[in-house]
């Protein structure tokens, strides 16, 4: 699966991953949630990132600009 990286701090980078879960996991450092779009992307991120005090990384907006 072709994936784009988005890590805290650097440029975004493509990135191919063919494991399963447990690669996925790897790459985002921890138990996984996910966000579907309108346009068919899918956000894989780590589900306890904020309680775990993980930097922010890019905001999403929704339909006006505001950030959710």
């Amino acid at each position: 699966m072709k994936v784009l990286m988005v890590e805290p701090y650097k440029a975004p980078y493509v990135r191919e991953i063919y494991g399963g879960e447990f690669e996925i996991r790897s790459a985002v450092g921890g138990y996984t949630e996910t966000a579907h779009s309108i346009d068919d992307a899918v956000i894989i991120c780590n589900r306890d990132a904020y309680n775990g005090g993980l930097s922010f990384n890019r905001g999403i907006a929704d339909g006006s600009g505001k950030i959710v």
